[in-house]
């Protein structure tokens, strides 16, 4: 193979199956880390029997260290994943992802309503938790006047509206959905605040990301922060029940809204980050 004939200066792989393709290589190796792929299995294949994910854990996992061992270096999302791989490997960078686009200022508001962003399709289940944990039991319990801005696919508006209104009663809460959407700065534009209240998955929340890049404050559940560590806390809001989340609702102020992402989520701070990478490997080469 190519990769393996060429002397290149350095050679980067993304995701772990890609490890395979440099394995005798002598070149320097960044391998790029979006996830842990061994604790993905039973979110992969749920319906495959338990014994099967077991095996493929287990060896899923040890090819998993055999490459972590043997790159130069491991950039990772994730700063929770970034301790795990800190035992197999010395040189681990934390690179939050980065959205290489202009922030996306709020328009002004019409009626006074705080617009809560909600991003992601019904066809994934933690989406379909988080949908259900807002319309159910977080917005019934907040006090103020709402708009729940939608984008993603497959939601039935209908359903939606049904189950707030059985939640609700009142039209405190109003829906708008914009469905699938090819500028997602439509969506930006037309929110205040991004509510994350995930309670499953895996990984790194890669809207909660998003959301931060584009300066929209978060509030949260503590598992949708996960591998996400040190944030300014202007930004973010923890809540661990629909209780607390309903308050920060209710508490949010419209002053929190800026146009200056937090620094982590800026392109110069990535680009900060992997050049002392690169020259760090390049010494040591």
């Amino acid at each position: 193979m190519n990769l393996i004939a060429k002397n290149w200066d350095l050679i980067i792989i993304d995701h772990l199956e890609s490890a395979y393709a440099c394995r005798s290589s002598n070149s320097p190796v960044v391998y790029i880390s979006h996830n842990r792929e061994s604790t993905l299995i039973s979110q992969k294949i749920p319906n495959a029997p338990s014994w099967i994910q077991k095996i493929l854990t287990a060896w899923i996992d040890h090819y998993e260290k055999k490459t972590v061992k043997t790159v130069n270096a491991v950039i990772t999302i994730s700063s929770d994943e970034a301790n795990w791989y800190r035992l197999f490997n010395s040189l681990v960078i934390i690179l939050p992802p980065t959205f290489n686009s202009t922030v996306t200022p709020v328009k002004p508001r019409k009626d006074g309503r705080l617009r809560i962003g909600f991003l992601g399709g019904s066809k994934w289940k933690p989406n379909r938790d988080a949908m259900e944990l807002l319309l159910l039991h977080i917005l019934p319990l907040s006090q103020r006047p709402i708009e729940l801005v939608i984008a993603g696919s497959d939601w039935s508006m209908p359903l939606l509206q049904s189950q707030l209104q059985k939640s609700i009663g009142d039209d405190r809460v109003a829906l708008r959905y914009m469905g699938y959407i090819d500028d997602i700065n439509k969506f930006w534009t037309d929110v205040d605040v991004f509510a994350a209240p995930i309670a499953n998955g895996a990984g790194v929340n890669v809207k909660v990301c998003e959301a931060l890049s584009n300066a929209r404050p978060v509030i949260a559940y503590p598992h949708a922060m996960r591998g996400l560590k040190g944030i300014d806390q202007s930004f973010v809001f923890l809540a661990s029940n629909p209780i607390e989340f309903a308050q920060a609702l209710d508490s949010f102020d419209f002053a929190a809204i800026t146009n200056n992402p937090p620094h982590e989520f800026t392109p110069s701070y990535a680009k900060s980050k992997l050049s002392d990478l690169l020259q760090t490997i390049i010494s040591r080469f």
